[in-house]
């Protein structure tokens, strides 16, 4: 089990994925210690607040290489629109 204690609680988890998502950011395993089979982190709210800064920092070039494009679509539209044009004026 994993376990994060903050100022505002205790967040637990079966995994460190599981306590990621509930931080809403990725915790290194640098900042868990063991304690049996079990890990425990002891975070302030600067650290949860830098924890969620850089996972944001961390997806924009990611979302910028995936941005959707649009001009391929806008280019069929473009020539439906003037195929339809020329059926019609015959």
């Amino acid at each position: 089990m994993y376990y994060v204690i903050t100022e505002a609680g205790v967040i637990s988890g079966r995994s460190k994925k599981t306590v990621q998502h509930k931080l809403k950011g990725d915790i290194d395993d640098s900042q868990f210690k063991s304690i049996g089979s079990d890990k425990v982190a002891k975070l302030t709210d600067k650290d949860i607040d830098f924890i969620k800064d850089v996972s944001i920092l961390e997806s924009i070039p990611i979302q910028r290489l995936f941005k959707p494009d649009n001009k391929a679509f806008l280019l069929q539209v473009a020539v439906l629109i003037i195929t339809l044009i020329i059926l019609i004026s015959k």
